[in-house]
């Protein structure tokens, strides 16, 4: 599997939100099949609730090293610890993370 991360810069935040884009392995054999991406807003919403790393990974039970990773784009949460850092964030899961690009067709 291919993975790519990109980050959108603004003056006001140093990041308002990555995108990790997921590319399924294309054999030779295989249909051209379409790339997901999925985006998150994590260190906005951190930055708006004036929340740290170690705060939001104390309220979801994970390590800070691991929301730096979901919000750098290098990993892409569970869905349960999705729906713990939206809780966290005290916002909607769909508000916390967006799904860019379209599937494959059946």
């Amino acid at each position: 599997m291919f993975f790519c991360a990109s980050e959108v810069h603004t003056p006001n935040l140093d990041l308002v939100c990555v995108v990790s884009t997921m590319r399924p392995y294309q054999s030779s054999s295989s249909p051209s099949m379409s790339s997901v991406a999925l985006k998150n807003c994590i260190r906005r919403l951190r930055f708006e609730k004036n929340m740290t790393q170690e705060e939001l990974a104390l309220r979801t039970g994970v390590s800070r090293q691991t929301i730096m990773s979901i919000e750098r784009g290098q990993t892409n949460p569970s869905v349960l610890l999705a729906y713990k850092i939206s809780a966290a964030l005290t916002t909607s899961v769909t508000d916390v993370f967006q799904m860019e690009g379209a599937l494959a067709p059946v």
